[in-house]
């Protein structure tokens, strides 16, 4: 009979993030943190993998941005992933809502002790965007990776 295989036994629970805040506007060219979680503590010692699902709702302005990198981070520190959206079939002056799932690399330190804050940042390029992110939500995880 082959061991037991006890991965996913061990794995954080869910944490939901929401922001009371109201309409956030994102200039172009910088990274605006739109959500927060946190801290985040893995329940145990070991490698995890971060994963969050995002829902998000935002407003073009009169212009279209030339694109928009939707990411997460712990902290200020820089992108754990990051998934650029097709503007190809936007409106000018439309509200999107977007779903988007992003995973982290494997990694023990930043979960053990107090743990870690989790940023989402939304960075248009060309022309800004408005969050809205009282309509939306994140939630964030950590899967157990195997050790390394």
């Amino acid at each position: 009979m082959p061991p037991s295989n006890l991965y996913g036994v061990a794995n954080a629970p869910i944490v939901a993030a929401l922001n009371g805040q109201g309409s956030i506007v994102c200039p172009p060219g910088v990274s605006t943190i739109v959500l927060g979680v946190g801290p985040v503590i893995a329940p145990s010692q070991g490698y995890f993998y971060p994963a969050t699902w995002w829902f998000l709702d935002f407003t073009f302005g009169a212009a279209l941005p030339s694109q928009i990198l939707f990411a997460f981070r712990i902290g200020s520190g820089s992108n754990l992933d990051a998934v650029q959206l097709d503007l190809s079939s936007m409106v000018a002056g439309q509200t999107f809502q977007t779903t988007i799932c992003m995973f982290g690399p494997p990694s023990s330190t930043p979960w053990g002790g107090v743990g870690s804050i989790i940023n989402y940042t939304i960075t248009p390029t060309g022309q800004a965007v408005t969050a809205n992110p009282t309509s939306g939500r994140a939630w964030f995880t950590l899967f157990r990776a195997p050790d390394q």
